[in-house]
């Protein structure tokens, strides 16, 4: 069963919206392309989880069930997202195990040089230009 994130949230705005078009325009997609989503959601189930009519909308019991479910399933991987996110993330500049720094001074080439014998697989370049009209 290759149920995806997409398809609970569909049922789950289909539900909380009451009809397929409403429940749309809150995901900011066609009409029939939610319907094919809820089409194929409940074919890889198995079952029915949406009664329709010319007329109304319903949840079957097995879609009320689910509908439940997806609530909790997708709020679970929101908080999963954010707080992944939020950890603190290495910073990368420019190409992976590359470090390149342009100074004016000749102090960086010995942290250069450090940083060269403490990553195995870094290239470093200390790139020296020359000072500004009046500094050393």
């Amino acid at each position: 069963m290759n149920v995806e994130l997409r398809h609970l949230r569909a049922l789950a705005a289909i539900g909380d919206e009451g009809t397929i078009s409403a429940a749309a325009a809150v995901l900011r997609i066609s009409q029939p392309a939610l319907s094919r989503t809820l089409d194929q959601l409940e074919r890889r189930i198995g079952t029915t989880l949406v009664e329709r009519t010319t007329r109304r909308l319903a949840l079957t019991d097995a879609g009320r069930r689910l509908h439940e479910r997806a609530h909790l399933i997708l709020n679970q991987v929101d908080d999963a997202l954010a707080e992944a996110a939020a950890e603190p993330q290495p910073l990368h500049v420019g190409s992976p195990g590359r470090l390149s720094v342009t100074t004016r001074s000749a102090c960086c080439g010995r942290g250069v040089t450090g940083i060269r014998r403490r990553r195995s697989g870094c290239t470093a370049a200390t790139i020296r230009r020359p000072p500004y009209d009046g500094e050393s």
